[in-house]
């Protein structure tokens, strides 16, 4: 469901906590953290080692938003270590997680669905997704279900990247906090 058709990976076990799909949490080089997706500069990105599952957790700053709209820029690694799905969920509950790990928070699905992304490396704005939404939260976590491809079918190694994420309300851009 939702994207996670492919629980067994080798090494890259995603499990559900609190209607939560979870990689294999804080996996990452220093300098390519999760607070890489929403820092507003198309010249870095976030790199994840957990593949399948990997994501992040933002606040918006301005308060509780109605999201309906990300947009998506591709990174300058191969295009394999692409999303090629995602689930975004919403919660008003104070954040507990540390590093997009198990908190106490009560998330709501909000949309899900595949990522088509081009094979070109650093697309700004590279894909649109919008979808339904009327309820407003104060926090969001997106959470990255495939790559588009394992990078060593052999050792079950899996990554996922991307440059930057801009999470839209009505075509508009919401500012968001450093992700978690």
């Amino acid at each position: 469901e939702d994207g996670i058709a492919d629980k067994g990976r080798l090494n890259q076990p995603i499990e559900v906590h609190n209607n939560i799909a979870y990689g294999n949490g804080a996996s990452w080089p220093g300098n390519e953290g999760p607070e890489k997706l929403v820092d507003g500069n198309f010249g870095t990105k976030y790199l994840s080692w957990a593949g399948a599952g990997a994501g992040v957790i933002v606040t918006a700053t301005g308060g509780a938003s109605t999201i309906d709209g990300l947009v998506f820029s591709t990174a300058n690694d191969t295009e394999n270590g692409d999303p090629a799905a995602y689930i975004l969920y919403g919660t008003n509950d104070a954040i507990t997680t540390t590093t997009n790990n198990h908190g106490d928070e009560n998330w709501t699905k909000i949309s899900s669905g595949a990522l088509a992304l081009p094979a070109g490396r650093n697309v700004q704005g590279a894909q649109t997704v919008t979808f339904a939404n009327t309820e407003a939260f104060t926090s969001y976590q997106l959470v990255f279900t495939e790559p588009k491809r394992l990078i060593n079918q052999t050792r079950g190694e899996d990554r996922m990247q991307i440059a930057e994420v801009q999470f839209q309300s009505g075509g508009a851009d919401v500012a968001v906090g450093s992700a978690i």
